[in-house]
């Protein structure tokens, strides 16, 4: 890399400035896809619904735009770029519950140990910024 020409963004062909354009989005879209759903193995379980957990399912992807708005709505400061903490545990916390059987969303948020919710807020914010530079046909206003 350290080889690798730089070309400045005014002397690229249209041609390398779609090519780099495709790169950022499949790549975007790797990490986005690699996020989007998994299992946090808790290091603190937690109750819900009179039962201990010791695993969270989540699963980004199963959650209805309502439901996204919902949880991104919990912090009264919306910032359209950036996740607060409140908000990626929420975010996870709706992946979750969702995903997971007979755990509520409530009880995640209640319930989850400082490092759990460190790791659940970090793959909420890594899925959410992945997300956002995934266009996939995303309408554009020119």
């Amino acid at each position: 890399m350290a080889n690798e020409k730089i070309t400045p963004v005014e002397n690229k062909t249209e041609a390398e400035k779609k090519a780099e354009a495709e790169k950022r989005e499949r790549e975007a879209r790797a990490i986005a896809d690699a996020y989007s759903k998994g299992t946090l193995q808790l290091i603190q379980p937690i109750m819900s619904n009179g039962h201990e957990v010791t695993e969270l399912k989540f699963d980004f992807m199963a959650l209805s735009g309502w439901e996204t708005v919902e949880a991104m709505s919990s912090e009264e400061k919306y910032n359209a770029f950036r996740l607060s903490y409140r908000q990626g545990l929420s975010l996870f916390a709706a992946a979750a519950a969702k995903a997971t059987e007979d755990v509520d969303k409530e009880d995640i948020i209640a319930n989850i140990g400082m490092q759990d919710t460190m790791k659940a807020v970090q793959i909420a914010t890594v899925f959410f910024n992945a997300s956002s530079r995934v266009t996939g046909g995303a309408t554009r206003n020119s």
